[in-house]
């Protein structure tokens, strides 16, 4: 299983209190929600995003989350960078065991839930936009058969005339 550095998608400190990891969620949510991005599928955003969230809000699991953590930061420095170098620290390219089965369980039950919660989300947003657009054409059909019929007096006045 992959391990995620859920700080840095939350693109917050390791040492981040609760409200930081709150805000922080927040405004990733905000940043990759469908209606700001529309076009592209940020659905693995969003996924990486609630997952983090779901771990790092739980006391319990961030505690160990942390820990392993360390030995994830320590074996990714010690083999890939430099002290003085963290410019190309990238996360998402380093393969990592989890060693602790209590913190990979927490991972793949984040994961399985946040996964499901991206899915209905966008299943509901689906269905509002369908609605809406149901609600829209049910509220303008009267108008718009209304113009037509005065279309139709009118071009029939038009050519009594002639």
């Amino acid at each position: 299983m992959e391990f995620k550095d859920y700080y840095a998608i939350l693109n917050i400190s390791s040492d981040a209190t609760f409200d930081e990891i709150r805000s922080a969620y927040r405004k990733a949510s905000q940043l990759w929600h469908p209606d700001h991005n529309q076009g592209r599928d940020t659905t693995m955003q969003m996924q990486d995003i609630n997952e983090a969230y779901l771990i790092l809000k739980n006391i319990q699991k961030r505690v160990r989350y942390d820990a392993e953590y360390k030995k994830y930061k320590a074996s990714y420095t010690s083999s890939h960078i430099s002290e003085k170098d963290t410019s190309c620290y990238e996360y998402d390219n380093y393969e990592y065991t989890v060693s602790d089965d209590e913190v990979y369980n927490d991972m793949q039950a984040a994961r399985k839930t946040a996964k499901d919660l991206v899915e209905e989300f966008v299943k509901n947003l689906r269905k509002d936009g369908h609605n809406a657009a149901v609600g829209a054409w049910e509220e303008i059909k009267g108008y718009l058969i209304g113009v037509v019929i005065l279309m139709i007096i009118g071009l029939f006045f038009f050519l009594s005339k002639y």
